[in-house]
């Protein structure tokens, strides 16, 4: 890890997760826009949420070890839903890292898991 690039605790430094966080459970914003436009309110999908960051990926890359290591401990720590921000490549099921973990956290207790991938070139 290259520390001048990332932060060891689970601080986001890239602006994504921050991002994602908001999304999920953003307090009441009067007011937004873009750019001026389309001016109004900004709410998260439920602003009395609570969020548990895990840090995965850092500026070289995603390991799976880190992200089995975060999806077992959001097990451990209880968490109701599970929504990742990872991925890559299609694969099969029986093979993906993603599916496999995220199946065995549901059946370990997490109420649901989302999974969105990023997307590469166009298609």
């Amino acid at each position: 890890m290259d520390e001048t690039e990332d932060f060891r605790s689970a601080r986001d430094s890239l602006g994504h997760g921050t991002h994602t966080a908001s999304t999920a459970a953003g307090s009441m914003v009067d007011g937004a826009s873009l750019f001026g436009m389309a001016d109004g309110v900004a709410l998260g999908m439920s602003s009395t949420a609570w969020i548990a960051a895990y840090k995965i990926c850092y500026a070289r890359g995603c390991a799976n070890s880190d992200i089995l290591a975060a999806i077992d401990q959001t097990v451990a720590d209880g968490v109701d839903v599970l929504s990742l921000s990872v991925g890559g490549s299609s694969k099969p099921y029986y093979t993906d890292v993603l599916a496999i973990a995220s199946l065995g956290a549901v059946q370990n207790g997490t109420g649901f898991c989302r999974c969105l991938c990023w997307k590469f070139g166009p298609f």
